[in-house]
């Protein structure tokens, strides 16, 4: 009988990255006993979250005529039989609101295999909010970063993503024993040699290099904007997406600006998550510790040092700015 990975997130934490690694590369991983299937409609497997969460972007096609229910059926019929490891990767498994995923049902509808393990990958919430603050700009308009950290701060919550990953750890706890339950560190997974794709081969006891896959074309990327420039070109366009010309120039402005590695944080923000999160992950990290070794995780929320605070901002900033779209009309 076959194994189970289900890989569920954190989202911003290069799911898509090694969604589209391992969908490309299928056949290759596939002469090694690991099969990761193309449901549709892209490299993720976001369709197989759909009996309990409404996705409306997926296709009714994809599901057959046997719908949602019978994707979960066709994976038991398909590989249960075979030796090796079947791999799913969708961070929507991970979505807090406003529907869950029920992993007791999940885990139910995997009865046929030999084991199933869930893989969920843990990052700073610092960096984790500000993540989810420029990916929601990228395709629409979010609520100002001050108001979006403020909510942040009180429910735990980002646009329905849990950024208390002890929450995530609970619901997956509500039908996968924690010892079949695998926390990283995406930081230190990210620095992993060979990167987090590595990392994923490994675990899959894969012999192939992460560094013999081609790489992917760019326009597989899903990169972040800079977050500064990102946050006064919004700061101006507000409530109106800023466009790419206005986050041109928002970034070309930043060259008046000290050195260092811009975050949309002041300090004080920053230390504000800090207090609310840290004691939350240290909980966590302990509570998981009998099943995990403890040092494959850290999460130190500590501010790095190099950081470019947004009050650092100064009035030649704003002025070169206005000054560029003064010249552009």
């Amino acid at each position: 009988m076959a194994h189970v990975i289900l890989h569920i997130g954190a989202h911003k934490t290069a799911t898509s990255f090694v969604q589209r690694q391992m969908f490309f590369n299928r056949a290759a991983l596939r002469r090694h006993g690991v099969y990761y299937p193309d449901l549709g409609p892209n490299p993720a497997h976001h369709i197989l979250a759909t009996p309990w969460i409404s996705l409306p972007e997926i296709d009714p096609e994809y599901y057959g005529p046997s719908g949602p229910d019978g994707l979960w059926e066709t994976l038991t019929q398909t590989y249960a039989h075979k030796p090796g490891t079947l791999f799913l990767s969708a961070e929507v498994f991970s979505r807090a609101r406003p529907q869950a995923v029920d992993f007791a049902d999940m885990r139910a509808r995997l009865a046929g295999f030999d084991s199933v393990k869930v893989l969920y990958v843990l990052r700073r919430q610092p960096e984790l909010l500000q993540s989810i603050w420029l990916q929601v700009l990228k395709s629409g308009t979010p609520p100002p970063f001050d108001r979006f950290l403020s909510h942040a701060l009180q429910t735990h919550l980002a646009s329905g993503l849990w950024l208390d990953h002890t929450r995530v750890y609970e619901a997956v706890g509500q039908g996968v024993p924690a010892e079949d339950i695998l926390l990283w560190d995406y930081d230190q997974i990210r620095h992993h040699p060979g990167g987090i794709l590595q990392a994923v081969l490994d675990l899959l006891q894969v012999p192939i290099s992460a560094r013999a896959f081609p790489p992917l074309p760019d326009t597989q990327a899903n990169h972040s904007p800079d977050p500064l420039a990102s946050y006064a070109a919004y700061a101006i366009s507000s409530p109106d997406h800023p466009g790419a010309a206005l986050m041109r120039r928002a970034h070309q402005a930043l060259i008046h600006l000290p050195q260092g590695r811009p975050t949309l944080y002041t300090r004080a923000e920053y230390l504000a998550v800090q207090e609310t999160f840290a004691p939350l992950n240290a909980a966590l990290l302990q509570r998981h510790s009998p099943y995990q070794p403890s040092n494959q995780y850290h999460l130190d929320l500590t501010p790095p040092g190099d950081l470019l605070w947004r009050d650092q901002i100064g009035n030649m900033f704003w002025l070169d700015l206005l000054n560029q779209m003064q010249k552009a009309g």
